[in-house]
């Protein structure tokens, strides 16, 4: 498995807006490019911590390939409230202990 974590630094007053366009890419990315999904995550001041969970580092590599244009335009969306996006790291899972609900 693989794990991409990204930082997300949010414009003042828009939080609620990227929340959702990071819900409904999040949504497209599992209904249409193989994504295990992701978890949001609240950080200090505007930014956001997401951990999103993928089958093979190939998988994510070719993900927005697969997605549909309307899902596309959703990464416009998202990106429009942030000042600032970025990969913090990617990983390889070695072993999984996470309980899943």
């Amino acid at each position: 498995m693989h794990v991409v974590i990204y930082e997300f630094e949010v414009k003042t007053g828009v939080d609620n807006k990227f929340k959702e366009a990071w819900e409904k890419l999040t949504k497209a990315y599992l209904d249409h490019a193989g994504s295990y999904g992701s978890r949001l995550h609240k950080c200090h001041n505007r930014n956001y911590i997401a951990y999103a969970q993928w089958p093979s580092k190939e998988s994510h590599a070719i993900a927005r390939r697969k997605l549909t244009n309307k899902s596309r335009s959703l990464l416009d969306e998202l990106r429009s409230t942030c000042s600032n996006v970025k990969i913090l790291c990617q990983l390889e899972v070695l072993k999984d202990y996470l309980v899943h609900s």
